[in-house]
């Protein structure tokens, strides 16, 4: 226990220091635009860290990650553990014999009762480490929480196996009364999303509601996955493009994902700007094209919807080639707020442009 403990504090107090960074870093402040954006109804009411805080720990429990019944459970819990081991160290004092046998005759009732509160007490450091990691991972996020419904909980991947250890343990309180309550609170914790009732929130692309057996759509696409709009963009690049061929995408979150499946063949460009939020002098050093405006890509790929201005202002240089039946937006990702188990319908989608044969070189 005491080692779990100083290993949450040590663990703490590395996260305090990186949040300290991430606060104090002038220029390169992960979230300096969260410091200043407009939060509408929300904009000097409280601190806005505090603000960020509160939008990813209530996502935590709308996704089920942390169920809200079993955290008071545990919470509750927690405290009468450590209540009853406060009384229990207090001195009986000397004053009292009949006090004093009292408490010798309840001894054995109280270590009965302490070995089955043990498994919480024995792991609530574990629990605590996973919160605080998500504590300060909500600190230290870029993300623009005020920009969408809901926060990317990819960001505390990391902390959901301890997290996880909460509704292990509430299960296991249950089974040592009935063994089929046990397993039917495994059955309701593990093939469903029942721990946000009665808060059913909406996902926002599909539409589908939070609440559900989203275990077997989980193993239904997996068993049958479908093509979104990463894989459609990448499939068609691996088939169509040269070694070294430019490509400027215009969200840049989608290059980044691009950059995993066919970063070996193509070179993303257009990534940085004067604006970026890294050293001058090491940017330098990198290929030019890098930089918006450096060169002439030989692809553009565009996400949502092609205005006619953009068409007209790139059709002295570019065809368009391809518009994939994809919805614009990926729909696999692993935060389940964003997360379609089937396809959408193409609402605008992808725009692949292709540079014209008689346009030649890659620089302006």
């Amino acid at each position: 226990m005491a080692f779990a403990a100083c290993g949450s504090i040590v663990g703490a107090l590395g996260l305090a220091y990186l949040t300290a960074i991430g606060l104090i870093g002038g220029d390169r402040d992960p979230i300096a635009t969260f410091r200043s954006a407009d939060f509408g109804d929300y904009h000097g009411t409280v601190p806005l860290f505090l603000l960020k805080i509160w939008f990813c720990v209530r996502d935590l429990f709308l996704a089920d990650w942390i169920s809200w019944p079993v955290f008071l459970w545990f919470a509750g819990t927690l405290w009468f553990v450590h209540g009853r081991r406060n009384r229990n160290n207090r001195p009986a004092g000397n004053s009292s014999r009949v006090g004093q046998a009292k408490h010798r005759k309840s001894a054995p009732m109280v270590k009965k009762v302490s070995q089955k509160e043990l498994p919480v007490a024995a792991v609530s450091n574990l629990i605590l480490t996973g919160a605080l990691f998500a504590l300060f991972s909500a600190l230290l996020s870029p993300q623009p929480v005020w920009a969408a419904q809901y926060v990317d909980l990819r960001y505390y991947v990391a902390a959901l196996p301890l997290l996880l250890a909460m509704k292990g343990l509430f299960a296991e309180w249950v089974c040592r009364y009935s063994k089929l309550a046990g397993g039917a609170v495994v059955a309701v914790l593990l093939l469903t999303s029942a721990g946000t009732y009665p808060f059913n929130p909406i996902m926002p692309h599909s539409g589908e509601r939070i609440l559900g057996f989203h275990l077997f759509q989980f193993i239904g696409e997996i068993h049958r996955p479908y093509r979104d709009a990463f894989r459609t963009v990448s499939d068609y690049l691996l088939e169509h493009a040269e070694r070294d061929d430019l490509v400027y995408v215009t969200n840049t979150f989608d290059s980044e994902a691009l950059t995993v499946r066919v970063g070996h063949l193509v070179l993303f460009c257009g990534l940085l700007d004067d604006d970026s939020l890294l050293p001058r002098a090491t940017v330098e050093t990198l290929r030019t094209s890098l930089y918006v405006g450096e060169c002439i890509p030989d692809w553009i790929v565009v996400s949502g919807r092609v205005s006619n201005e953009y068409r007209e202002q790139v059709s002295s240089l570019y065809d368009l080639v391809a518009q994939p039946d994809v919805y614009h937006y990926p729909t696999q990702r692993p935060s389940i707020f964003w997360h379609s188990f089937t396809p959408l319908p193409m609402q605008d989608g992808i725009a692949i442009f292709r540079k014209k044969a008689e346009i030649g070189g890659r620089y302006p």
